[in-house]
């Protein structure tokens, strides 16, 4: 108590106190002014999102940025930097590479995808993606231009390759398909590509007959020479599987073929988009390698709505809440300017950092929702504040104490709150990095906004209380004792009385009377305190469970919308493994 009661420590509040008391009369003498300086500040400042910046590479936003696996790429391509029209495979790469992706399972689910419909279907995507044509400085370029190409050829639709298109029907049944490698008629090796889900494999040739039912299998193929191939002759072989995967990979040797590349994946997306809706004997689920990223960018759009909603929840959350007393002291429309005064907040956040360079990445959606919450808090703080100091003979006075009661604690738990995003700051991963930037200036921002726009508006509707006008037409009113005395009408003693409060309970809404009046009573009850203990008991011990069982990584699905065509070929990208 002694270092709680320290003289240095009352000295320093007492200075805070009297420094916010007159900021408060400040702001009660000219809250017009401070209404519009806040409105033009955070204005013009939030016309500085034109200069948005948007950064969407998740790799480079959620890993570590001084990790070992980032220092050895750069170390890599430092020794082995790419060239225009080189050929390499998928794991000299030192990236995850360009490339478009098909994923197809049969229809209906679960049933195998060696079936002669499903491969036709393919080869019409097949069709599409070959004839894909990009645009660039009067040049076009189709998928041969662009491919990554393998020994000269371009890698990509193996199994495509391994069948006659015009004969798929009669080879499905009698050729082979083995397993894990395939030999196709380039002379390449490659990975089969298939899911593990529902996979059935055949040991040997004569197995592969009996299980097909095959007497004369098409074994081996023209292209495979048996007598300098016999080991992979005797390989395994495929019965069923309910997945396959086809990717066409394309360059990157410099800066031109990578443009050329990502205006190709845009086409692929489109076409391949188009084909597949119209196809009926299988699902088949398209991506990129940029997929990821556009499509983690695109929840941006919902935020907004989904923002516009939340903000007009919280105006009526907060008129709801602050509603009681009479038409004299009602603050329904108050509360609207706390509200108001915290998206001001937002969008100079977002204008400043937008204006100075800072990346601005999908989890930066989330900010607004933080600081509506912290905002109306301070709001709230502000309200209690002014609700007991009580009526005063001037309203500077009535605003000034408020001020010092409350702006202490709302300056303590906004600087709390600043340098816990501050400190954010300083952590390796670029996404969070710049989610603390926007939404530690979005607290500062938050807090002045509280101090100076809702400040103003309570010194507003401080006058108006004092001159006895009513909340929402600004008209002087008679109390309601007085209208029966004078025998008003029923109407107007309904909607038209009111009186400055005699005591700060007099226009307390039923959110802050029914807890004050009966939490105490339920809270004391032995039954009531067991549930309690019980209950946080219980929370603690799941906090400890979940502590100890917890797994690092990335969903991807969580990055995703979940209607996102890319929600499903990550499912199924988890099944391929």
């Amino acid at each position: 108590m002694r270092c709680c009661n320290s003289p240095k420590l009352m000295v320093v509040d007492s200075c805070m106190s009297g420094v916010f008391e007159k900021l408060g009369r400040l702001v009660a003498r000219y809250p017009w002014h401070v209404i519009l300086s806040v409105l033009l500040v955070c204005g013009l400042m939030a016309i500085g999102i034109l200069n948005i910046n948007q950064s969407s590479d998740v790799e480079q936003l959620y890993t570590p940025s001084n990790s070992q696996s980032v220092l050895d790429r750069q170390r890599l391509i430092e020794l082995f930097p790419l060239r225009p029209g080189q050929s390499l495979e998928n794991y000299q790469l030192p990236n995850l590479g360009l490339y478009g992706e098909v994923i197809a399972t049969s229809s209906p689910e679960g049933s195998s995808v060696l079936n002669a419909d499903l491969l036709l279907d393919l080869y019409k995507v097949k069709h599409i993606i070959d004839n894909i044509t990009v645009n660039t400085n009067r040049i076009t370029y189709n998928y041969e231009d662009t491919c990554s190409r393998i020994h000269g050829r371009c890698d990509n639709d193996w199994l495509l390759s391994y069948f006659n298109e015009n004969q798929i029907r009669e080879q499905i049944k009698s050729r082979p398909i083995p397993y894990p490698l395939i030999w196709l008629p380039n002379g390449r090796k490659t990975a089969v590509d298939v899911g593990k889900l529902n996979l059935i494999v055949a040991n040997s040739l004569e197995e592969w007959k009996s299980v097909m039912n095959v007497s004369d299998p098409d074994w081996p193929p023209d292209w495979i020479d048996p007598t300098l191939d016999q080991r992979f002759l005797d390989t395994k072989f495929l019965v069923s599987a309910e997945a396959l995967k086809f990717r066409w990979n394309l360059r990157q040797g410099n800066e031109e073929e990578i443009n050329v590349s990502l205006m190709f994946e845009n086409k692929f997306l489109e076409k391949v988009g188009v084909v597949i809706e119209t196809l009926n004997n299988s699902l088949i689920y398209r991506s990129v390698s940029q997929s990821l990223n556009i499509e983690s960018d695109g929840g941006t759009g919902s935020d907004i709505t989904y923002f516009t909603i939340t903000f007009t929840i919280m105006c009526f959350y907060a008129s709801f809440v602050n509603s009681g007393g009479n038409w004299v002291t009602s603050k329904g429309l108050l509360t609207n300017a706390g509200v108001i005064a915290t998206v001001l907040a937002i969008g100079f956040s977002f204008g400043f950092c937008c204006l100075v360079g800072v990346p601005f990445v999908s989890i930066v959606g989330v900010m607004p929702y933080v600081i509506l919450g912290i905002g109306v808090d301070d709001m709230f703080l502000l309200l209690a504040g002014w609700k007991e100091v009580g009526i005063q003979d001037s309203v500077e006075r009535h605003l000034g104490l408020t001020f010092r009661r409350a702006a202490v604690g709302i300056s303590i738990t906004s600087l709390t709150d600043f340098l816990a995003f501050l400190a954010g700051i300083s952590t390796q991963f670029a996404s969070v990095r710049y989610f603390c930037f926007y939404t530690g200036l979005a607290v500062i921002i938050s807090y002045i906004n509280q101090l100076l726009f809702f400040g103003a508006a309570l010194a507003i509707h401080t006058r108006r209380v004092y001159a006895n006008r009513h909340a929402f037409t600004c008209q002087v009113v008679d109390s309601k004792q007085q209208m029966i005395d004078d025998r008003r009408h029923l109407c107007a003693i309904i909607w038209c009385n009111g009186e400055q409060p005699n005591s700060a309970v007099d226009d307390d809404s039923l959110c802050e009377t029914l807890p004050r009046k009966y939490l105490p009573v339920f809270i004391k009850n032995i039954l009531v305190k067991i549930f309690v203990l019980f209950s946080f008991a219980g929370l603690l011990g799941v906090g400890i469970w979940g502590t100890l069982n917890l797994q690092e990584g990335l969903e991807l699905n969580y990055v995703v919308a979940h209607d996102s065509y890319f929600a499903n070929v990550t499912n199924y990208t988890e099944v391929l493994r």
